[in-house]
């Protein structure tokens, strides 16, 4: 692992690596351990008083491995540890290194679909259009693979669970992971009502009480809107109109009827 330097505080000597720091506390390090770990023997000389030893020079030491030439700062105040001229094999085995394994460049995170899903939905839910705003959002929320949230499948796992290691009650993750993916299907339904149809799902706690209240309102409507269907169907007259609208007019309204079941 590539070392990068070491720092003092009066408590800890901490090694800093490309991937994490490991600390010493200094009370049970000595000069003599630091110099065998670069390379080099030296005095067993404990530091446990660092006004004894403002400076201790590893200008000598030996480059062993991928660390090179250091030297560190011991006093009452936070100092560090850095790199004097390395050896020249070193400098070209760094470039080399470099050169050949880059270091990726930082991805962000991908956005959750459901936080872009209102520019596909050009139609809200109002109190007369339950089918076409149903053909429209229904696709969307499959293709997430969310369906089992709407259609109570998916239950939410408990809250807290047992940890075996410490045998206490925690949070639960999951439960966490499967809230939060919720939460943003709520907010999608709820982006896709108009002001009068929101007004029928307040209180509602997950998106299956969302999309139950909706389908009980308008998917299963009384007999007597039933009966009304079947005399708009039946009263359609092509009159001055086009065909196409006159045939277009006659599905929309057998299409509502067919959604009453």
């Amino acid at each position: 692992m590539p070392f990068n330097g070491l720092r003092y505080d009066n408590v800890n000597l901490t090694f800093f690596y490309n991937y994490g720091a490991h600390f010493l506390p200094i009370a049970h390090y000595t000069v003599h351990g630091f110099y065998q770990g670069m390379g080099k023997t030296a005095h067993k000389r404990d530091v446990t008083n660092t006004h004894g030893f403002p400076w201790v020079d590893a200008s000598d030491a030996v480059s062993n491995g991928s660390m090179a030439v250091f030297r560190v700062e011991l006093s009452t105040k936070i100092s560090f540890l850095f790199p004097l001229e390395p050896p020249l094999s070193t400098a070209v085995d760094s470039s080399t290194s470099a050169a050949t394994n880059p270091l990726p460049p930082p991805t962000a995170p991908s956005p959750n679909p459901l936080t872009q899903i209102h520019h596909f939905l050009s139609i809200k839910l109002t109190s007369k259009n339950y089918l076409l705003w149903r053909t429209q959002i229904l696709p969307l929320i499959k293709g997430l693979r969310l369906l089992s949230y709407i259609d109570g499948t998916n239950w939410p796992p408990p809250s807290h669970h047992l940890n075996a290691e410490s045998n206490t009650i925690v949070p639960n993750p999951a439960f966490s992971q499967w809230e939060q993916q919720d939460n943003l299907l709520m907010s999608a339904l709820l982006n896709s009502l108009t002001e009068e149809v929101v007004r029928l799902v307040v209180g509602a706690s997950t998106s299956h009480a969302i999309w139950s209240t909706l389908e009980s309102d308008f998917a299963s409507p009384s007999q007597a809107c039933i009966m009304q269907f079947r005399l708009q169907l039946q009263n359609i007259k092509q009159g001055d109109s086009s065909f196409q609208s006159y045939l277009q007019q006659a599905k929309s309204v057998a299409d509502e009827l067919a959604a009453t079941g």
